[in-house]
């Protein structure tokens, strides 16, 4: 009798077991339509753009003027070709250089000055050459083979120059120092 209980109770389950309910039936479409909007906004948060902040447009003042500001423009003068004994030892060694110097002058009467005074028989002519012939003298071959040596002459002369050319800077200034030819055998 207990197969027929069983049985019975068996037909009673599967006439019991009724469809499932509207709700457990659309669950996994609610839980995916959650899901996917969740995504979406997660998506859109980080993607979206910083907010854009105003453009602030700050003018610019021109700068203070400098000395040079004052000045002419530049101007270059060939120094005439100087011939020097370098200071090597235990040889004779000799220096071929032609400068170029580029000034700037406060007027034009004073550049005019300066150009006609560096020219051979010059008023400073002699102590242009004298200045560079000593410097040249002390110094040996092998500083002046390298570019750093040719460079640091070059700063040498500069400071040589100024002096004897501008001796008021406020007059003018030695803005560049060229060499046109530089041999030294």
């Amino acid at each position: 009798m207990a197969e027929a209980d069983k049985k019975e109770a068996a037909k009673d389950g599967a006439e019991a077991a009724a469809p499932p309910s509207k709700m457990k039936a659309l669950l996994p479409y609610m839980v995916g339509g959650v899901v996917s909007v969740g995504l979406g906004l997660t998506a859109a948060i980080v993607t979206a753009p910083a907010p854009v902040e105003p453009e602030v447009i700050v003018e610019k003042e021109e700068p203070p003027p400098t000395p040079l500001d004052t000045f002419l423009p530049p101007k270059k003068i060939a120094l005439p070709q100087l011939i020097a004994n370098l200071a090597d030892t235990g040889q004779a060694v000799s220096g071929k250089f032609v400068l170029i110097l580029e000034i700037r002058a406060k007027d034009v009467d004073t550049e005019n000055l300066v150009v006609a005074a560096c020219a051979k028989g010059g008023d400073f002519a002699a102590a242009i050459r004298d200045s560079l012939i000593t410097l040249m003298s002390g110094k040996q071959s092998t500083e002046l083979k390298t570019p750093r040596g040719k460079e640091l002459l070059k700063l040498e002369i500069l400071d040589q120059l100024k002096p004897i050319l501008f001796a008021d800077p406020a007059n003018g200034a030695i803005t560049g120092l060229f060499f046109d030819d530089f041999l030294v055998q």
